[in-house]
């Protein structure tokens, strides 16, 4: 079980970390190549004792980073990516090089060229931002037209003169509930062009947890669009 890309400020510096839950006895750090903590930590671990771990180990921390700063100064950042993790799905997988050139994944690794970026994955996998809109517009009579490209200043839009709906292709680095929840609220702009009480109304109706889910898309904003600009 792994939860990914929660936040923590550790000596005036804002920090990312994942968690894996295991069936181990201690508490285990490292820094992925994405700049994430991630800590492997005992079943049943809360969350508190989780940050307690990762407070005390702060220095350590900031030292990692550092040095990993220092030795990569002159470094590619998408370099350094290409040799490790792809985040896909709110997941980080393992690159492993293929000579096939399958671009295929499953919850551990995902399979890719020596030269994969994150534009040509994207552009492969960009039917599952389409297929879960055609999921959510089944019972739609007139169906927005969809256009699916990068966007920098948000994840989703709807444009009610063309009756379209514009979704963010970086979607794919989020999970699947987060994508639902923001295609529930594009459609909602149907109906409800503002963000009155009308619309939220409607938009629970659509996704109960909307809340939970805005809440999450929120706290990983920062981490993504950093992550997006570190890869072009």
């Amino acid at each position: 079980m792994q939860d990914s890309c929660n936040e923590i400020i550790l000596n005036n510096r804002r920090y990312y970390y994942s968690v894996k839950y295991k069936r181990v006895k201690r508490y285990h750090l490292r820094i992925s190549a994405l700049g994430v903590i991630e800590i492997t930590v005992p079943m049943r671990s809360s969350s508190s004792k989780i940050k307690e771990v990762l407070l005390i180990n702060s220095d350590w921390i900031q030292k990692t980073f550092n040095k990993i700063s220092l030795n990569n100064q002159n470094n590619n950042f998408k370099e350094l990516i290409s040799k490790n993790e792809i985040l896909f799905l709110g997941k980080n997988r393992k690159a492993i090089i293929s000579d096939n050139n399958l671009y295929q994944y499953n919850d551990d690794y995902f399979f890719v060229s020596e030269n994969w970026t994150y534009k040509k994955i994207f552009a492969i996998y960009q039917d599952i931002l389409i297929s879960l809109y055609n999921q959510k517009c089944n019972n739609i009579v007139n169906k927005p037209k969809l256009v699916i490209k990068p966007l920098k200043s948000k994840w989703g839009a709807y444009y009610l003169k063309k009756h379209l709906i514009v979704l963010n292709l970086y979607l794919l680095f989020f999970d699947k509930d987060i994508i639902n929840y923001v295609i529930d609220h594009e459609l909602t702009h149907i109906k409800h062009f503002d963000h009155s009480k009308e619309f939220y109304i409607d938009l629970y109706k659509r996704c109960p947890d909307a809340d939970k889910y805005r809440k999450i898309l929120k706290e990983k904003t920062t981490f993504i669009n950093t992550l997006i600009t570190q890869i072009g």
